[in-house]
């Protein structure tokens, strides 16, 4: 599980005084490209990945000025995808959760192909209960 904390500040508010959603999109995107990063840095991987299907739930409001924690890791490895499940937590509370399905890409022919198995190792070793 790769984990990342940050302190919202006022400039990340909108104007009904929390944190607006699509900065919490955006910040677990970011999480998500740590992932993709540390997989392009395994000595087989080519192509790249590329999420076809995301899912979020905003369950409670993100305020500024106390810590927030965001977690990623991997629910289901398979073939050629597999599904990343990210969590934000503030103060204890789950406030919102991602789900997304990434596939495995061709640069080359735009296609998905196969997990090569340091990647399928590696999203092992990130895996999620």
């Amino acid at each position: 599980m790769l984990k990342f904390d940050y302190t919202p500040t006022s400039m990340d508010e909108n104007d009904a005084g929390h944190v607006d959603n699509v900065l919490i999109y955006g910040w677990f995107d970011a999480r998500r490209q740590d992932l993709f990063r540390s997989l392009r840095m395994l000595p087989v991987t080519q192509g790249f990945f590329s999420i076809v299907q995301a899912t979020i739930n905003y369950q409670a409001e993100v305020f500024a000025g106390a810590g927030i924690s965001i977690e990623t890791g991997v629910k289901k490895i398979g073939g050629s995808s597999f599904v990343i499940w990210q969590t934000l937590c503030q103060k204890g509370v789950v406030c919102a959760t991602l789900e997304s399905v990434a596939v495995n890409m061709s640069a080359e022919t735009r296609k998905s192909e196969a997990l090569d198995d340091p990647v399928r190792n590696k999203l092992t070793d990130l895996q999620v209960a």
